[in-house]
């Protein structure tokens, strides 16, 4: 319903701002008066990044959203992120990949497969 108002592009825009601007809001609240605006040097890229991928993501999304159904899209999209999950826990965490982790992503991927079908 919010795009018959709002282009995919402006509709990304505005959901990523306002979700950025709400973790920053939080960031600054939880840290009090010991917030050290100084340290933004240092973070600044890393949440500007994280904010153009989510710009990117969501854009992707409300797209994809026009050309299928919300089910299906929704589905690819958890069984794409328990993928995801599993790769970056063990690039950058060294977590173990078990047979139970692994069962689990399978079974959610067979079941995104019998939604196409």
């Amino acid at each position: 319903m919010c795009l018959r108002h709002a282009s995919i592009p402006m509709h990304s825009f505005f959901q990523t701002f306002g979700i950025t601007t709400l973790a920053a809001v939080a960031i600054v609240l939880r840290s009090g008066s010991r917030f050290e605006f100084s340290k933004l040097k240092t973070v600044w890229p890393f949440f500007a990044l994280g904010s153009c991928a989510a710009l990117g993501a969501i854009g992707f999304q409300l797209y994809v959203v026009r050309l299928a159904p919300v089910g299906m899209v929704e589905g690819a999209k958890r069984a794409l992120t328990l993928v995801f999950t599993l790769v970056f826990a063990k690039l950058f965490f060294s977590e173990a990949i078990n047979s139970k982790k692994l069962f689990a992503v399978m079974i959610m991927t067979m079941g995104l497969l019998l939604l196409l079908v």
